[in-house]
């Protein structure tokens, strides 16, 4: 009689890479740039990157420290790499839609939003590890 090998545990999802943030938001600053007033691209990324959020991912109900339960959109830092991909490629879709033209090569996304920018692209905040 042969012995099975025991069930192994499932691989835990691989986490959204650096690589994947910087071209996620290189993807917000470009669409920014392209779309809102000059002169606010910091304000204006922020209010893409919750517009996109809501209607990507949709609300969640939140409770606040004062007991107080208010709806916000759900954060993209709790996607794993297979969902963030799918997240961009989401954004890509409405921008194309909205008819918002991007660089053909990811590569060149990168290039228009080098890492040295005048101001910083926003980090995600990190999530105490359960």
């Amino acid at each position: 009689m042969s012995q099975s090998a025991p069930p192994q545990p499932a691989a835990a999802p691989l986490q959204q890479s650096p690589i994947q943030r910087r071209y996620y938001w290189s993807i917000i600053r470009h669409a920014a740039r392209a779309t809102l007033p000059a002169g606010t691209p910091v304000q204006a990324q922020k209010y893409l990157h919750n517009e996109f959020k809501e209607q990507i991912l949709g609300l969640e109900e939140v409770r606040g420290a004062d007991g107080v339960v208010a709806l916000q959109a759900i954060s993209t830092t709790s996607l794993d790499h297979a969902e963030f991909s799918d997240y961009i490629e989401a954004v890509l879709s409405i921008l194309a839609d909205a008819g918002i033209d991007m660089p053909d090569r990811p590569e060149d996304l990168l290039e228009i939003c080098p890492r040295d920018l005048p101001e910083p692209l926003p980090r995600p905040k990190r999530r105490p590890r359960k």
